[in-house]
This record gives structure tokens, sequence and C-alpha cells, in this order.
């Protein structure tokens, strides 16, 4: 299991996107935690399809309307339990 993050300041740059798309398939992540996104609700579903359509991605929304992190796993490989999720932080376990 390999768990990463990224702060991507910005995520509505398709460059940035792809760039962190490769870089994930590349590194066989399983589970990736995105700081800093400054991507609006509504764009969040669209853009973490074409980060990874197959996994399963949480976000901050409720506690941060600008989108500060977004965590993302391979459900085949990782179990995540979201504990708690604030403005700064994303709470979890992973089994």
């Amino acid at each position: 299991m390999i768990i990463c993050t990224w702060n991507i300041r910005g995520g509505n740059d398709p460059i940035k996107i792809r760039e962190l798309k490769k870089f994930m398939i590349r590194k066989k992540i399983s589970f990736m935690g995105v700081l800093e996104t400054r991507v609006k609700a509504q764009q969040f579903e669209k853009i973490t399809k074409q980060l990874n359509s197959k996994w399963i991605w949480k976000h901050n929304y409720s506690c941060s309307p600008k989108g500060r992190i977004w965590i993302g796993w391979n459900p085949q490989i990782i179990e995540v339990e979201v504990l708690e999720v604030h403005e700064q932080l994303i709470h979890c376990e992973l089994k």
C-alpha cells in the first residue's frame, strides 16, 4: 500500500490534474490526499472522475467551501473509515 499527499495549489488547471493522474498511476498510489484544491464543490465529481473513476473520494466542503482537502483511495486495496472532517483536516482510519 502506497500513501501520498499532493499540494496541488488549485485543481482547476487541467495540466495539474493530468500530472497528478500520471503520478498516481506511475507510483501505484493506493491512498491519495490532495490539498489546497481551490475547486468549487460542483466540480468535485467531474475532476475526481478524471483522476480515477473507480476510486472512492471524500472532501471537506461541509467545513470549507473552497474545498481545501480531498482524499481518495482504491477500495480494492484499502478500506477507509472517515472519523472527522474539519476545515484543516480529514481524520480517517485506514485498514
